[in-house]
């Protein structure tokens, strides 16, 4: 498929309604109005596509870029394209979409390492930080998150969430829940760093959002994806790729929820 045509379908599946709730999550760019269904179906229609994800990231148009990130070949991922992506995301969707992706590819030995994920969560810039810790969290349930990387993050997220920025705030946590309950040997450490935390404040305007509470998560073992880590964990590329991808239409239609008007936050 190419651009034209993949714009056209975008506009075709459009509607007013989802527009309008996608502004309420922060969405600011030119929208459609595409639900998470029809972005599936498109998706699957066209399959990976790198070139074209290329593309429709270029357009600025913000169900193009959604699209990009679910067509986006993992393999062919690298840093410099996540780096631009990221400094040009402008809201919490499309940066938690990106970093599924990122973090595919992190997870496959692609051209994203976990260095990356962890430069980028040091950076000042709210959205940037946030891809950052959304990726560790997402590596971590994919099973290549190391133990001293996953120790450190820990440090870090002990230290820092209180006063980091707000969409920060909730990735950390979300990294914070999803290594305690990925990494059987940090749980304990986990449970101590959210119990001394305490409640994780994070503004989600009018959008019904919440940020869980770490402590009882990592009690109830509660996770996003331990089927999807082990699968990701095979040794081989083709074996990862394929986990990777479907690990990516999960994460894309959670990162699109606000258009199917579901409550994005409360159900990662």
């Amino acid at each position: 498929m190419d651009i034209a045509t993949a714009l056209k379908e975008l506009e075709r599946r459009g509607d007013a309604g989802i527009r309008k709730d996608l502004a309420r999550h922060g969405v600011k760019s030119k929208a459609y109005g595409v639900s998470a269904a029809n972005l599936g179906a498109l998706a699957k229609k066209i399959g990976k596509d790198h070139a074209l994800a290329l593309e429709l990231w270029k357009t600025g148009n913000h169900d193009a870029r959604m699209l990009a990130t679910r067509i986006a070949d993992p393999v062919q991922m690298n840093a410099a394209t996540v780096d631009r992506w990221a400094r040009e995301a402008d809201n919490y969707v499309i940066t938690e979409a990106v970093a599924e992706i990122a973090a595919q590819a992190a997870a496959i030995g692609a051209g994203v390492k976990v260095a990356d994920a962890k430069r980028w969560s040091d950076s000042p810039d709210e959205w940037i930080s946030t891809l950052g810790w959304n990726m560790l969290g997402l590596i971590s349930d994919m099973g290549k998150l190391a133990e001293r990387d996953a120790m450190a993050a820990l440090d870090r997220i002990e230290r820092g969430i209180q006063t980091a920025k707000n969409r920060t705030r909730h990735a950390m946590n979300h990294a914070l829940i999803r290594i305690g309950n990925g990494l059987g040997a940090l749980r304990d450490r986990a449970l101590a760093a959210a119990e001394k935390i305490g409640k994780v404040e994070v503004d989600h305007g009018k959008t019904g959002g919440a940020t869980p509470d770490a402590a009882d998560a990592i009690r109830r073992g509660k996770t996003g994806g331990k089927a999807a880590g082990k699968a990701a964990s095979k040794p081989t590329r083709k074996a990862a790729t394929k986990a990777a991808n479907s690990n990516g239409k999960r994460g894309a239609s959670a990162a699109s929820e606000p258009a199917t008007r579901r409550r994005t936050a409360a159900a990662r």
